[in-house]
């Protein structure tokens, strides 16, 4: 299969099981990360990457800011299990770093770039992978735990695993809604 091929048959899968990515394919998911476009070779990625009890590490985190929040049971219990949802959780974050040349929004496109490559490998090992963000991607307890300044963004969640075969994510997307042509 072409790479344009490949590209063009990129897909999401929210419903991901064991296996995930072993440590040396995680450490070539890194790699790829590191190639992403990088304005000035900032590098402004930061990398969090949970597999076994470093997911439950995270549940716990999320169950915490829900409860700050006020979240009744339910809500605390759902983000507990968020993180268990996929073998293999990559936080992926933006480092700001003031730059002249190289304003905010250019290194948190680059920490996208390089989340978005990081997914594309691991489809291309075989692995189903989806990018989540939502409120406790934002939250201020989560942001402090993490250890990300005022400057710095949580790019996303990258969940990887196992694609579940009695759920299959593969759709068929138009895109007529959303390109328009200047000639």
């Amino acid at each position: 299969m072409s790479a344009l091929e490949f590209l063009s048959q990129r897909y999401s899968c929210a419903r991901l099981s064991e296996p995930g990515p072993n440590p040396q394919q995680i450490e070539q998911l890194l790699s790829v990360a590191l190639r992403a476009p990088d304005h000035g070779g900032l590098q402004p990625w930061q990398f969090i990457v949970m597999t076994g009890a470093g997911r439950e590490r995270l549940g716990a985190l999320f169950a915490k800011a829900v409860t700050a929040n006020g979240g009744d049971q339910d809500k605390i219990t759902k983000a507990q299990n968020m993180p268990l949802r996929a073998p293999c959780v990559i936080a992926v974050i933006c480092k700001y770093q003031e730059h002249a040349k190289v304003p905010w929004i250019e290194q948190v496109q680059s920490a996208g770039c390089s989340l978005f490559s990081m997914q594309q490998a691991a489809q291309s090992m075989g692995y189903g992978g989806i990018w989540r963000t939502g409120d406790l991607a934002r939250d201020e307890l989560v942001r402090s735990e993490l250890g990300l300044s005022a400057e710095d963004e949580l790019v996303g969640y990258l969940y990887l695993g196992t694609e579940n075969a009695n759920h299959p994510c593969r759709k068929p997307i138009p895109h007529e809604k959303c390109v328009s042509y200047w000639n």
